[in-house]
Parts: C-alpha cells; structure tokens; sequence
C-alpha cells in the first residue's frame, strides 16, 4: 500500500538532527531512566524520531518489548538504520510507521514516554492521540511526558533567534534561523542549513520552515489526563533545559 507522508515537512532538518541535536537528547534520557521503574511488559515511545530514546531504552531494559512510534519517512530511516546496525535489538523493537493518533493496538505496554513530543500534536488529532496512548496502557501503567504545553500571554509578542555549528570532518554544518511568536501565540519558525567545505566555501544550502498555532488553541495536557483517569504522581526536572518539566502519569491499576 503507497502511503502519503504528511509528516516529512521536516525532512530538510532530519538529516542534520543527530548532529545538532543527538548529543542533548542522549543526555536527556539517560539522565531521566534512571527514575523510571523498569516496565515488564513493554514500552512506546512515541516521537521517536532518529531513535535514540528507543534504542536508550531498549539498552537499558533488555529483553522488554519497544515499541517505536514515528511517522515521518525521513526519520525512520535514520532510525531503520540504527536498529539494523544494532542487530541484537531487531527483535526487540517493532516500528510503527504512523502517528499516534493512528494507533488502534490497546494495553500492550506499561511504559509510554512522549519526551516532548505532545506539544507537536496538531488539535485535530489531539483527542485520539490521547486516547491511544492512554489506551496502550495496562493498568497500573505510567505516561511520561511534558508537564505542561505552555501558555502564551496575550501580550507577549517575541523573536528568538539560533545559531550554532558543527564540525564534520573537515567540513562545518552552520544552522540558524529565528522563531517570531505573535501576541496571540501563534508563530513562524525559518531555519537555514549550510554546509561548507574546509575553506568556507558553500557546498549545500537548504531550509525548512513550521507554523505553530495560538496559545489559546493549546490543549490542557493536565485536564485532558486526568478525564482520562490519569493521575499525576510526580515531576522530574529536564536535565537539558533548566525549568523545564515532565510528568509521570500512573494509569490506576483498578
């Protein structure tokens, strides 16, 4: 069956994703697994983009069932690959190449992790996101994910800009771009990569872009839990973003 993919708007920024970002995910997640009791009988995670939270996982509790949520063809091959070279993990991890609001498959997991993932969810999948992934759940299972999706301030208005680099070889990868949010929330987000030889000179040039909706149309990720029967049972701090949070949710076990 031919699949379209809606997801692969970031396919510009997917192929320098581990360069840029792979160091500070994998500090993240090692640094937060240590305070998740080990699941028993499996986990989702959902975003699971190049995989390095998969494979963390998978590492960290061998022989537990992963299951791996992405569904952008750009990043699953970056994550295709990884399990592929891993080799031992092939069995241990399963794929699957929807989003989550897609999943139909119920209480196969005890572990859900979202690591920053729900705040990318667009509204009208919002209610059947949460739905699947409460629905993964056995009883007694737990959901970690962001402790809150951010209000915006009516009168806030901003524009944040990034630079950075990365060595490769002898070749430097320049990234940049600037994020403008209006009052409301909403925003525009344009990133530029370069990619430049030894002597500076440009090799490839390309850029992507996003749009993110108003502060009022964010969901309340707490309510939309707790209507859910969820209950939060304690907070963990971002290892990698100070003042940043994530919740564990417990799915009650009656």
């Amino acid at each position: 069956m031919r699949h379209t993919d809606p997801y692969d708007a970031i396919a510009v920024g997917a192929q320098f994703y581990e360069l840029n970002h792979g160091a500070q995910v994998r500090h993240r997640v090692e640094s937060l697994l240590p305070h998740i009791s080990p699941p028993r009988v499996g986990v989702l995670d959902v975003g699971a983009a190049s995989g390095t939270p998969t494979l963390a996982m998978a590492r960290t509790w061998p022989g537990v069932p992963v299951h791996a949520v992405e569904p952008s063809r750009s990043m699953r091959i970056a994550l295709l690959t990884r399990i592929a070279e891993e080799g031992d993990l092939q069995r241990q991890v399963t794929v699957h190449p929807v989003a989550a609001h897609e999943l139909t498959r119920t209480g196969f997991v005890d572990l859900v992790t979202a690591f920053w993932a729900l705040g990318m969810v667009e509204p009208d999948h919002w209610e059947a996101t949460l739905n699947a992934l409460v629905g993964a759940l056995v009883p007694g299972g737990a959901l970690l994910t962001e402790s809150s999706l951010g209000e915006a301030e009516e009168d806030a208005a901003a524009v944040q800009d990034y630079r950075g680099s990365t060595r490769l070889g002898e070749h430097t990868i320049e990234h940049g771009g600037h994020v403008e949010t209006a009052p409301d929330g909403s925003g525009y987000g344009v990133f530029t990569y370069r990619w430049l030889d030894a002597d500076g000179h440009l090799l490839y040039e390309d850029h992507d872009h996003y749009e993110h909706r108003p502060g009022h149309a964010r969901p309340d990720l707490a309510g939309s839990l707790e209507a859910r029967g969820m209950v939060a049972e304690r907070e963990l701090d971002d290892p990698a973003a100070p003042g940043a949070r994530l919740t564990l949710w417990r799915r009650p076990a009656t």
